[in-house]
């Protein structure tokens, strides 16, 4: 019996290896071919096309889509803004499609307060319209500001600016008048808001500020926000995360450089009109002075909050010195 099987073995034991071995070399091929026969498409052009009307078109592609929402106002809701894969490029399924779509989500646009009373402005706040709902929004700190010109409890400055597009979540700052003198917030409640609401605040007290370095942030999050505040020789300097973004919409942070000379008394203004009177633009928005001699550099790196269109003039010794121009820019 054993001398049968140990034929038999010698007999067929080849074939079936070399049947085996054929059977791995199939299931290779078929893998193989598979694997390379997947049906290829080109990519269409996506950018201003609403995303509704798109969407049955880039199902039958079996994509790994990726929906980014931004909102810019003066664009229409709903539509493509920006995909990653660029018109014309070979994509198969499974592959990773990024669209950037103008929000419809509810955003709402930031009532004007400024000028009003405290009182009004809050009502105004908790009351804001978006379709058939009315939203509040939450005044997360009030700072006030000893102004001889103004009557008590009127909103000096608002933080979201009038006219940004804010998500239902929002907080506001407000700056509003007091008819007594009022202590200067301690640095560790200023560190906790943003550059936009302590600039302004610091440039009412008439306590100057500079910037004095820049931080690289994170998250978005974190743009505009303050990381460190101190006082040296009576001067406020902070330190700032900001990171330039692609591309800027209504309302953001700019970074600019200027010179000004040291030794003459300066205050920087900006404008949302292109202005040319001194005393027109001594009405706007101070932003940043300086007195004779109070810093040490002549050169200085200003991040402030742009709200649309901002002129920015500098003023020394009732001259115009410097003058600049930063706007949104809607090309996305």
């Amino acid at each position: 019996m054993k001398e049968i099987l140990k034929n038999f073995i010698k007999q067929y034991l080849v074939l079936y290896l070399v049947l085996f071995l054929l059977f791995f070399v199939v299931v290779y091929l078929i893998l193989f071919f598979k694997m390379f026969s997947i049906e290829s498409y080109i990519m269409p052009s996506l950018v201003g096309k609403y995303y509704i009307d798109v969407h049955n078109e880039v199902s039958k592609y079996q994509l790994n889509v990726e929906l980014r929402k931004v909102y810019i106002q003066e664009k229409p809701e709903g539509i493509i803004l920006q995909q990653n894969i660029m018109p014309g490029e070979n994509i198969k399924p499974k592959d990773k499609l990024v669209l950037v779509v103008n929000s419809y989500e509810a955003l709402l646009t930031m009532p004007h307060v400024e000028e009003l009373t405290l009182n009004n402005a809050m009502e105004v706040l908790s009351t804001i319209p978006y379709d058939e709902d009315v939203y509040q929004l939450e005044v997360a700190k009030i700072l006030y500001v000893y102004t001889e010109d103004k009557s008590d409890n009127i909103v000096l400055y608002q933080y979201p600016a009038p006219g940004t597009k804010v998500k239902i979540n929002t907080k506001v700052f407000l700056i509003v008048s007091s008819k007594e003198q009022t202590e200067t917030v301690p640095l560790e409640e200023l560190k906790k808001l943003d550059l936009g609401i302590v600039s302004q605040y610091l440039v009412l007290k008439q306590i100057p500020y500079l910037v004095k370095e820049i931080i690289t942030p994170k998250t978005s999050k974190e743009n505009g926000r303050i990381h460190e505040i101190r006082v040296v020789n009576d001067i406020y300097e902070v330190e700032v995360y900001y990171r330039k973004k692609k591309h800027s919409f209504f309302s953001d942070y700019e970074l600019v450089s200027f010179r000004f000379p040291r030794e003459e008394t300066c205050d920087l203004y900006h404008s949302p009109q292109s202005l040319e009177n001194i005393e027109d633009i001594e009405r706007t928005r101070k932003i940043w002075f300086s007195r004779p001699n109070i810093f040490r550099e002549r050169k200085l790196d200003l991040l402030f909050y742009r709200s649309g269109n901002s002129h920015l003039y500098l003023i020394c010794n009732e001259k115009i010195v410097w003058k600049k121009v930063k706007k949104p820019d809607y090309s996305i």
